[in-house]
């Protein structure tokens, strides 16, 4: 853009957050993150959006005007909270993106799309996934992580209970 015309929104219907807006005690400790935007190529845009608690690596195509869509979709679906995104721009690689963050209740790694599963399919299995931060959680049994919604006037209010991977469904001491 030249600032020639008058700027327009990329993204109308997006009512969340581009960029990491979900702090886990996995990834809470960060300073800071590089969630995009990135510029694979002329007519798209990757980047983080917060949706629900979780944080996703998505494509933006760019409309060719002000009249244009925007077709948005995930480049991977799961229990992602993406930390820190990257997008290789040179080189045999180019195209190809990469994150550092968790994945469930692991902690974070490095996790990587290959660039054709970024072109081709709506959304992928991260293709390369290091175990390298998470290894020291082999021995100690994670939290079981439920998903329970209270009534919100805007909608549901999502909220998660951990609880002892032992406890089951009797009530236990609780801090919020």
């Amino acid at each position: 853009a030249d600032g020639s015309s008058a700027p327009w929104s990329l993204t109308p219907d997006l009512d969340r957050p581009i960029g990491q807006w979900a702090d886990t005690d996995l990834t809470g400790w960060m300073v800071s993150s590089r969630s995009g935007p990135f510029w694979p190529a002329s007519d798209r845009i990757v980047a983080t959006v917060t949706d629900r608690g979780r944080a996703h690596p998505v494509a933006l195509d760019l409309p060719d005007g002000p009249t244009g869509w925007v077709i948005r979709r995930r480049l991977a679906d799961g229990d992602i909270v993406t930390h820190s995104l990257a997008v290789a721009t040179v080189g045999p690689a180019t195209g190809a993106i990469s994150w550092l963050g968790t994945d469930g209740v692991r902690a974070m790694e490095l996790t990587a799309l290959r660039p054709e599963a970024t072109a081709d399919a709506p959304t992928a299995t991260p293709s390369v996934r290091t175990s390298i931060g998470s290894a020291w959680q082999r021995r100690h049994p994670m939290p079981v992580m439920t998903l329970t919604q209270a009534p919100g006037s805007g909608g549901p209010i999502d909220t998660w209970i951990a609880s002892p991977p032992d406890a089951g469904d009797g009530p236990l001491p609780t801090v919020v």
